[in-house]
């Protein structure tokens, strides 16, 4: 594909992250949850979107590659929706994901909910880092509208009466 090697990089920064983790507990269920592979259709958009940006030079830019704040911001949106399934799995009692035990059936729901505030602050670290305003408010109201959306859906669990546009309205959210 267009955006392979650009690809690669978020992966591998995705496995190397575990290492960063000070905890075994920790390190070990963080490099569970990234070697479930995944499409990884958020960094794939993210890099298509800066390539066709470059619409004066599109072809060199896809030969190019991203540029590191590029791959940056990919890693950084991954890792963030990666968080956000690690705390919908606990809060839907979900036992798999991909075939595989959910991090909260594997290592319990205290490891699972530190990894995923792990996961939450190393990406808001990595935002930071790219020392853009705009970017950083945007994200910290994506992750703000992961918990409007979550606590919408328990308040709602088990409402028969939820409108087409209440149940968008939260699935929007949950996938901010």
């Amino acid at each position: 594909s267009c955006v392979a090697a650009d690809q690669l990089e978020v992966q591998r920064r995705l496995k190397a992250l575990g290492d960063t983790a000070l905890s075994r507990k920790l390190k070990t269920a963080v490099r569970e949850v990234f070697s479930f592979g995944g499409k990884r259709l958020r960094p794939a958009l993210c890099h298509l979107v800066h390539h066709m940006l470059q619409a004066h030079n599109a072809a060199e830019s896809f030969k190019r590659g991203a540029s590191e704040e590029v791959i940056t911001l990919a890693t950084a949106i991954e890792i963030i929706h990666t968080a956000s399934l690690v705390h919908d799995d606990i809060l839907d009692d979900a036992d798999t994901r991909r075939q595989r035990k959910t991090v909260h059936q594997a290592f319990g729901p205290d490891v699972a909910v530190l990894s995923g505030d792990f996961l939450f602050a190393h990406a808001s670290g990595l935002i930071e880092s790219l020392a853009n305003d705009e970017v950083t408010r945007l994200v910290s109201l994506v992750i703000e509208q992961f918990g409007y959306g979550e606590l919408s859906q328990s308040d709602k669990k088990f409402d028969v009466e939820l409108s087409l546009v209440d149940y968008m309205r939260k699935s929007f959210y949950k996938t901010a």
